[in-house]
């Protein structure tokens, strides 16, 4: 069956319309204000005010948005975006949304970590006396020129010069079982 016809007074096409330029998706503003999508799409294109009907808006700094905002301040936001992506029924959105928490609360989870880790460090070393106190790390020194002098992925011998890449690992694995 179709719908039964229905006529809107003006103040709420008047929202929808506002409803819709402010962000809305247009299955929001119908669903939020009764109105079919049809005739949601027809009145915006008959009165102009689609969004491609509209000017482009004046470009803004996006990144002041988010600046004051904390990591866990954005898995929130991230989870609260995923639930309304749901809600709405945009499976694609709430995948991604889904993703985007993810990777967001594993980061926090991992910098949680590590500064604990770190404040036990600081306690650990503070509370020893200065003489059981660990010295600095040493730095490693490489003697070598090239990445190939310190650390040489091919065989010294002469003979596996010439030889393809699977028959030295070939003659790797024999030695190793001969070991």
């Amino acid at each position: 069956m179709t719908d039964p016809y229905r006529i809107r007074t003006d103040e709420t096409w008047d929202m929808a319309r506002d409803d819709y330029l402010t962000g809305f998706t247009a299955e929001e503003v119908c669903r939020r204000h009764d109105i079919g999508l049809s005739a949601l799409r027809q009145r915006a294109r008959r009165e102009g005010w689609r969004r491609h009907d509209q000017a482009d808006p004046t470009p803004e700094d996006d990144f002041d948005v988010f600046e004051d905002l904390e990591p866990p301040e954005l898995v929130e936001m991230a989870w609260r975006r995923f639930a309304a992506a749901i809600a709405r029924g945009r499976g694609a959105d709430a995948a991604r949304w889904q993703r985007i928490h993810a990777t967001l609360h594993a980061r926090v989870q991992a910098e949680a970590t590590q500064d604990h880790r770190d404040s036990l460090n600081a306690a650990d070393y503070a509370a020893r006396p200065p003489e059981q106190r660990p010295a600095a790390w040493p730095r490693l020194r490489l003697t070598g020129e090239n990445v190939h002098d310190v650390h040489s992925n091919s065989s010294d011998d002469d003979d596996d010069a010439d030889l393809s890449r699977a028959e030295r690992r070939r003659r790797l694995r024999e030695t190793r079982r001969r070991q």
